[in-house]
């Protein structure tokens, strides 16, 4: 007979298993129910004779039945046909009589009461439902035995609460199946990915289920490959797990002479055999300083590369569920999780990591708050990951790296190869005086390397050009929060301005509201970016991502970066309007302005605008060339209001210039290629708005697009008509007509289907589910 621990599973879980053994031992449907308050009832059948269930998980009978008493007075209620009990505590013959005199009449026989032998004996009667709940018979009496009887060579002893603790809060996923996978082609893995993400756990779901399928030794690789060839037996079926595969020897440069060329020899050496897996876990970042360092690690190796995107709402659930579960958070706390609507969010938090659960959860954070301000307390923590990342970057990537994450945060949230190598040259000659290295192509290329698939992500644009970003977007959150906490990083940052837009995007007054996703800037250091930007005014770039086509002209890009400074300062310093004031006067009438930069020229002129001081109708000759669509009139319509005397003298000297815009502009409108009616009817509101601003008589453009959808909606008519009659009425018993009435009756027997069929109740949604998951808690 089978040996389960039913402890090993949840309390929602355990329902389940109890609910698909029953169903086959009793040949009916029992229905299952959202958690909470359930009213006494975790199952029930109501077809036939009336039969409700209740699950219980506890870990041995005094427990259990101090619970059962408070269950009487809602089975009273009840008053089912047969009430039955599922636990998964031991029950002797006489805790049976025990429960059934609480539940007379209700339980008819002692063999209602299922505890742990109960149920392990309808599992040897149905051997199917054991395939659906994997953890539970990797927990078994049996394999753990074999787990545990397995030898261990150097490191010390499994400890059987060890591996049930890291069972239970195991989630079966497709890394797991992928990773076997690959085992069973190659006879090794390497499992590579983020810090927190849950490699070494994978890595020992694999070793605990290849023990229990008749593996006999697990050794554990430390250190150094030698130690496989030192314990390799050819006559042993055996595991090997080299747990962070190359870390900390690598990261300190005392990698053993010749270590790579040892570690290639062992895995042909294991792909030989015919008794032999070997595990490797990696930070990926690690793997890529490895290749790029030594060329036989170019090699294709097989990976099973665990990408936390992998994972579905409903796993990362359960894992949060089964650490709150295993760690015993009280209930209160996670009820006012989901009383202030928070489960989903920390689920879908793009930061959600199982390190970041595993420490809250093991620490028992929440004893340090009170229940209603937890919630809150545990999103501030997916909201600032530096538990994740702030190891990694401080002890465990090169310095270049470090100036790459940091001048990444400046550029853009992605941004070129080749803008990025300019972005952190800028960045180590800016604050040379703080380095003793300089930058080249080959060690910049270095450290791209080692930060791939781990820090960054590298992709291709459709013309071949490198794209570099962030590979999550916690790894920026957290590099903001720690710049945040270091006066000094931010003058670095300062000092390195060099792509103005996204640099000051970047950063923030206190007063901002996204603070939180920005550097703050206090006072003295909101006026030391001052003085840096105009310092550096000529050099600054306007952004990293500038098209390659139709560029800005040099005057444009001064014009930019002109507003693009005003506009984050607000012109609260007298020192930054006069400068600004001083170079916008110097190109006021330059010929070169485009409409790439008309928006920020309009904005400038209407503030330092001076009648008496600027030559208007000079202005206006040069830009009249610069309005091309729609949107730009809008510009044009502020400057009217700026120039109003000037326009008037045009009109009377029949030189209307807005006019000959206006014009322009409209018949572009209404000359459009596009056959999309909503476009076109977008279209003619555009017009409207246009005659209402300018004062110009549109009707005849308005007329040509009305026309148009006309003819539009007349040959979809004729197409939709010549398509229908091409069948005879044989192949559409559904034909109908308005003539005889029966299209109205038609739509009438559509309308009551369709009634019908959304009064059937719907399937819980995914929100639904996880919160009954969470509330079965309690």
């Amino acid at each position: 007979m089978k040996n389960y621990n039913f402890q090993i599973l949840s309390p929602y879980e355990f329902e389940i298993l109890s609910r698909d053994l029953l169903q086959l031992h009793l040949d009916a449907f029992l229905e299952s129910f959202g958690e909470g308050q359930d009213d006494g009832i975790d199952l029930r059948c109501s077809k036939g004779e009336y039969i409700v269930v209740q699950a219980k998980r506890y870990k041995n009978f005094s427990s259990l039945v101090s619970n059962l008493k408070k269950e009487q007075i809602k089975v009273e209620k009840l008053k089912p046909e047969r009430y039955i009990l599922t636990t998964s505590c031991s029950l002797s013959p006489a805790n049976k009589e025990i429960i059934r005199k609480l539940f007379k009449p209700y339980i008819k026989s002692n063999e209602d009461i299922l505890g742990k032998e109960g149920l392990n004996n309808l599992l040897t009667k149905f051997p199917s439902v054991e395939k659906n709940f994997y953890k539970l018979w990797l927990a078994s009496v049996d394999v753990l035995n074999n787990i545990l009887n397995g030898q261990v060579v150097n490191q010390s002893k499994f400890l059987l609460d060890d591996i049930q603790e890291k069972i239970g809060v195991y989630v079966e996923n497709k890394s797991f199946e992928e990773a076997l996978t690959v085992i069973k082609s190659n006879n090794y893995v390497i499992i590579s990915g983020s810090p927190g993400i849950g490699k070494t756990t994978l890595a020992e779901m694999l070793v605990f289920h290849l023990l229990s399928k008749g593996m006999e030794e697990f050794v554990f690789l430390s250190d150094s490959i030698n130690d496989g060839y030192k314990f390799y037996n050819d006559n042993k079926r055996q595991i090997f797990l080299f747990d962070d595969f190359l870390g900390r020897n690598f990261l300190q440069n005392t990698l053993p002479t010749n270590e790579e060329k040892q570690i290639l020899r062992f895995i042909n050496k294991i792909q030989k055999s015919s008794n032999k897996v070997l595990i490797f876990t990696t930070r990926e970042y690690i793997l890529n300083q490895a290749k790029q360092k030594f060329d036989v690690f170019e090699k294709d190796l097989s990976k099973c590369v665990l990408d936390i995107s992998k994972y579905s709402t409903l796993v990362k659930a359960k894992i949060l569920y089964n650490h709150l579960s295993i760690n015993e958070m009280p209930f209160e706390y996670v009820d006012e999780i989901i009383k202030q609507g928070y489960l989903l969010k920390i689920i879908k938090h793009t930061n959600y990591n199982p390190r970041i659960i595993e420490s809250f959860t093991q620490r028992k954070l929440w004893e340090e708050t009170k229940a209603s301000e937890f919630p809150s307390k545990l999103i501030n923590l997916f909201d600032a990951p530096f538990l994740v990342w702030e190891h990694v970057y401080e002890n465990q990537i090169s310095s270049i790296s470090r100036i790459i994450l940091n001048s990444i945060l400046i550029s853009g949230s992605k941004i070129e190869y080749d803008q990025l190598f300019k972005q952190v040259k800028v960045y180590i000659e800016q604050n040379k005086n703080s380095f003793d290295f300089t930058i080249n192509n080959h060690n910049f290329k270095l450290s791209i390397r080692e930060l791939e698939n781990s820090l960054i992500q590298i992709n291709k644009n459709h013309d071949g050009s490198l794209v570099i970003q962030y590979q999550n977007p916690s790894i920026q959150d957290f590099i903001v929060s720690y710049i945040n906490k270091d006066k000094v990083a931010k003058k670095y940052l300062i000092n390195s301005l060099h792509f103005l837009k996204p640099s000051l995007n970047i950063f923030s007054l206190k007063s901002d509201l996204f603070s939180n996703q920005k550097i703050i800037l206090d006072k003295t250091l909101l006026e030391y970016l001052q003085e840096k930007l105009l310092d550096r005014f000529i050099k600054l770039e306007i952004d990293s991502k500038l098209p390659k086509y139709s560029k800005p002209s040099e005057d444009d890009n001064y014009i930019i970066k002109l507003f693009l400074i005003f506009d984050f300062f607000k012109s609260k310093s007298d020192t930054l309007k006069a400068f600004i004031q001083n170079k916008f006067e110097n190109i006021i009438y330059s010929e070169n302005i485009t409409n790439r930069s008309i928006y920020e020229f309009s904005q400038l002129l209407i503030l330092f605008y001076d009648t008496e001081k600027f030559d208007s109708e000079r202005i206006l000759l040069n830009i009249s060339g610069c309005f091309w669509d729609y949107d730009d009139l809008g510009y044009l319509y502020e400057i009217k209001g700026l120039f109003e005397e000037e326009f008037e003298n045009y009109e009377e000297n029949g030189e209307d210039i807005i006019y000959e815009i206006v014009y322009d502009i409209t018949y572009g409108i209404t000359n459009t290629d596009t056959d999309e009616i909503e476009d076109l009817r977008n279209y003619i509101d555009q017009l409207k708005s246009i005659e209402e601003d300018f004062h110009y008589s549109l009707d005849n453009r308005i007329d040509e697009l009305k026309t148009k959808i006309r003819r539009i909606e007349e040959k979809e008519f004729r197409q939709q008509d010549n398509f229908y009659d091409e069948f005879p009425d044989a192949y559409y018993p559904q034909r109908v007509s308005y003539i005889d009435g029966s299209l109205s009756n038609y739509i009438s027997n559509q309308e009551e289907k369709e009634s019908r069929s959304q009064s059937y109740e719907k399937p819980r949604d995914e929100t639904e589910i996880i919160n009954n998951l969470f509330k079965s808690l309690e």
